[in-house]
């Protein structure tokens, strides 16, 4: 069971890393300007799935919308923009900095959780080996 809470608890820190690091690319992505005609960076989401026999796994997933495009994508005007169309516009990813620095947040505390319960786990697991042993060596 011990065993089992540390590599539950293990993974869990595995993805929270991977749930901060999306979110801080997304911050890194956040000014990208791109033309119209190209395609957006989408905005990129971690979606965590159990894994069999415990623990969890995360992905990532983009926010695309049924034809590929990128969602929330904003058209920004901005005529001196080596990449502006005929009118002057180009595209933006639609991140919000701050909600992706609240993601980032949430993620570390959500690491910082799952550590607690590795070393917990693994705390409990020293002391039932050290009573086993002592145990032994009494018989």
């Amino acid at each position: 069971m011990t065993i089992g809470a540390i590599s539950s608890g293990a993974s869990a820190v595995s993805a929270g890393l991977w749930w901060s690091a999306l979110s801080a690319s997304n911050v890194a992505r956040a000014g990208a300007a791109s033309a119209l005609e190209d395609e957006a960076p989408a905005v990129a989401r971690v979606q965590f799935a159990e894994r069999p026999g415990g623990g969890v796994t995360a992905t990532s997933t983009s926010e695309r919308g049924d034809s590929g495009e990128a969602r929330d994508t904003l058209k920004v005007h901005e005529p001196d923009n080596p990449l502006a169309d005929a009118r002057g516009y180009v595209q933006r990813p639609g991140i919000q900095t701050p909600g992706e620095l609240a993601e980032m947040l949430i993620a570390s505390a959500f690491v910082a959780a799952n550590l607690v319960t590795v070393r917990t786990a693994s705390e409990a697991y020293r002391s039932a080996a050290k009573l086993g042993v002592e145990k032994t060596e009494r018989s």
